[in-house]
């Protein structure tokens, strides 16, 4: 039997038989200079620091190896030094081994939080037609020619939906008691928990307009503690404030809503309802609805309609026929034509539609 790399390799690897182990160890006890040959010094100094491992530990380690090894008697010198090697050898990678998976341990909380902190997305239309914006907790908002907004990109990991408006939007927020939809529009900011409304607060305007479509909403000042003043408004369908910024006074005395004419009030408390009320209907049957109360012709081309649906709440006047259609209009992405007479109106596609 004659001794070789691959030899070695096995009694190292313990894979030599009782014959093979025996040659090797007497061997090493009688040539233990001729045996460095089959270990060169490269292959010792090619190993790559790990530095995710306490290196405090290494020196302390190794002592307890020798110590032990020093109890056995373990002779002759050169043996022994070589068995230094490789006991060193193998408890460097039994630690880095070890230090690796504690660092990839220690590093899961870290990459966590890393992905909490969310981006934060801005949309800024530039068009001469709304955008429509569909956010991670499947809320939407149409976003209106030269207006901007601001909102987390995703929702997960915030206790509310907070939103950042500069000119005007409407918005159809999808329900969650737990996380409060809130639009902060210059010093106002205005709280939904589920609902549709419009907010249009122009850049550097002296005031902003907010109008309810479906369900309720707060509006209040957001800095109150800062400015010393205070204004809390809860809004029902129908109903729209326009607060001075300056003074965060109502420019009305009252909650503005389009006024009903005394002949109005009476056929509407006669023959038909005070206010039209839709709720994720479909828009076939909205438009029908909408003639069938103010005695209109509206006639529409849209492809695909049956697919389409409309919510919304408005009192029952003449104007807000104007003010229904318009909402249609943006919402859907449509054209809107009224009548000259005002009697009727036609609603059609965009040529190039706008998402």
């Amino acid at each position: 039997m004659n001794i070789s790399r691959e030899l070695i390799n096995k009694f190292l690897r313990g894979q030599c038989t009782p014959e093979e182990h025996a040659f090797v160890r007497a061997y090493l006890e009688e040539h233990g200079e001729d045996a460095a040959a089959f270990f060169p010094e490269e292959e010792w100094t090619e190993w790559s620091e790990d530095n995710s491992y306490d290196e405090s530990r290494q020196d302390e380690i190794f002592q307890l190896i020798v110590q032990q090894l020093q109890e056995e008697e373990v002779q002759p010198r050169l043996y022994l030094s070589f068995l230094y090697r490789v006991a060193a050898a193998a408890i460097l990678l039994l630690v880095c081994a070890l230090g690796e998976r504690a660092t990839r341990h220690d590093q899961a909380p870290l990459i966590t939080g890393i992905q909490r902190e969310i981006p934060t997305l801005y949309r800024i239309n530039a068009s001469n037609q709304p955008m429509n914006i569909v956010m991670s907790d499947s809320s939407s908002v149409l976003l209106y020619p030269n207006a901007e907004l601001r909102y987390a990109e995703n929702f997960k990991w915030k206790n509310k939906r907070e939103i950042w408006l500069v000119g005007k939007a409407k918005f159809s927020v999808h329900k969650d008691k737990t996380k409060p939809f809130m639009v902060y529009s210059d010093r106002l900011v205005t709280t939904a928990l589920g609902t549709q409304f419009i907010v249009d607060a122009p850049r550097q305007a002296k005031h902003v307009a907010i109008r309810l479509l479906e369900g309720s909403i707060r509006v209040e000042d957001y800095q109150e503690k800062i400015n010393g003043q205070y204004i809390s408004q809860i809004l029902r369908p129908g109903e729209e404030v326009n607060i001075q910024l300056s003074t965060l006074s109502l420019l009305a005395d009252v909650l503005k809503k389009a006024p009903v004419s005394p002949d109005q009030r009476n056929a509407s408390a006669v023959s038909k309802p005070e206010e039209l009320a839709f709720k994720n209907k479909k828009l076939a049957e909205v438009l029908s609805e909408i003639d069938k109360a103010y005695g209109t012709d509206t006639r529409w081309s849209i492809a695909g309609i049956e697919k389409l649906h409309f919510s919304g709440r408005y009192e029952r006047n003449a104007d807000n026929y104007r003010v229904i259609l318009n909402d249609i209009a943006v919402l859907h992405h449509l054209i809107l034509k009224i009548d000259d007479n005002g009697k009727g109106a036609q609603l059609k596609q965009e040529i190039n539609k706008s998402e």
